[in-house]
């Protein structure tokens, strides 16, 4: 059910609707949590996903912050010798 929630989030925000892919992204975090270190790197994604919908919103700070603790979540699940960088490049542009 989190990963509908995330992708529904998806949808939502490609099409506009920030305050409901907000609200789907939410949701998909509350279930990732409940999985613990298993379900770990599906919520580094949504905290990405979220990350870039906070840009889109001009809270940079914000998206800064919720992407470092994707980039954390996803060197903890990989290791630090295979951890995944998250693009900040791609969130941050002008930066």
């Amino acid at each position: 059910m989190a990963s509908i929630y995330s992708n529904l989030g998806n949808v939502e925000l490609a099409t506009g609707n920030a305050e409901d892919a907000s609200d789907y992204f939410d949701r998909s975090v509350k279930l990732w949590m409940e999985g613990g270190d298993t379900t770990a790197f599906n919520l580094a994604i949504t905290y990405l996903n979220i990350g870039r919908l906070k840009k889109l919103r001009g809270q940079l700070d914000a998206a800064m912050r919720t992407t470092m603790l994707a980039e954390s979540l996803f060197t903890r699940t990989m290791g630090a010798d295979k951890g995944l960088m998250a693009k900040y490049s791609d969130i941050f542009p002008c930066q």
